[in-house]
């Protein structure tokens, strides 16, 4: 049980953690990196008269994580804290988004204080949760939720940014320093995708390379290459990749273009990369004269 001093102080800086959220105040802490994900834990029977199931929330590693559930049975499922080095987490605000579908029947947290938004745990809400000492697992039971999905119709339950200032770690220090979360996972119900970005494993994307072709590798993998990353997630056939060179004009003048602007100008590509000074586009230029003016200057 937590003193009404101990309350109010927990109060404190749960609040806190929002008003820095808020303002966008971060640096890189101990908490940096981390992530947020959900695994379901349908091997564990949900009792009405459950007052926590933190203990449950059991999970060797990041990967180990559960995101997909099928069927109407109702189900635990847990919020993580995942990091990759030596976390101290003081203090956390979350977010939730999920499908109408989806049902909640019971939730708590698993720290030592709760701050939620008057209408927690409705979908596009937050709280924010904190604890008296420093949480140091890599993996870290922050919630838990007992709900199910009714229709069968297919439904995600996401976590996502606090509605204010987004979701943050904190960790011991005075003031507290403070580390934006790095990702988010979701749980899939009947058929729907979730989702998992694991701490210290780098996203993956399209990379458009300078000869225009295009690869699926990390940032700094395409970067190293010369290339343009699309983004996250990003594939090689969602993206078009487009290369300039020097485009010709029957007036023989110059511009840079891509391949498709150019021949819809009625132009002639010069190639990637290729330039306009000097101009690879002045006409050759002729000189009128008779063939017996020729012969003269060769025979």
């Amino acid at each position: 049980m937590i003193k009404p001093s101990q309350s109010s102080t927990f109060g404190v800086v749960a609040g806190t953690i929002l008003v820095l959220a808020a303002f966008g105040v971060s640096w890189a802490g101990p908490n940096a990196g981390g992530v947020l994900i959900l695994s379901a834990h349908p091997e564990v029977v949900v009792c009405s008269d459950n007052e926590s199931y933190c203990p449950d929330l059991l999970l060797d590693d990041c990967e180990a994580a559960n995101t997909t559930h099928s069927g109407r049975e109702t189900i635990l499922f847990g919020v993580y804290a995942a990091f990759s080095g030596s976390p101290r987490v003081s203090g956390v605000t979350i977010g939730i988004e999920y499908d109408p579908a989806i049902a909640i029947l019971s939730f708590g947290n698993c720290g030592d204080f709760e701050l939620p938004l008057g209408d927690w745990p409705a979908s596009g809400s937050g709280t924010a949760v904190t604890w008296s000492e420093a949480q140091t697992s890599q993996i870290q039971p922050m919630y838990w939720f007992v709900g199910y999905e009714y229709y069968q119709v297919g439904g995600t339950f996401s976590l996502v940014p606090h509605p204010t200032g987004g979701s943050v770690f904190a960790d011991d220090s005075i003031p507290a320093v403070i580390d934006v979360v790095a990702a988010f996972g979701a749980l899939g119900f009947n058929g729907a995708v979730g989702s998992l970005t694991c701490p210290g494993v780098p996203e993956t994307g399209a990379c458009c390379l300078p000869d225009c072709s295009c690869v699926v590798v990390t940032r700094d993998e395409c970067e190293g290459m010369g290339g343009g990353f699309a983004g996250p997630g990003s594939t090689c056939d969602e993206v078009l990749c487009l290369c300039e060179g020097a485009c010709c004009f029957v007036d023989g003048t110059c511009a840079i273009r891509i391949e498709p602007d150019c021949v819809d100008e009625d132009g002639t590509f010069q190639g990637i990369d290729s330039i306009c000074e000097p101009n690879p586009c002045d006409p050759i230029p002729v000189h009128i004269s008779t063939w017996g003016e020729i012969k003269a200057l060769y025979w």
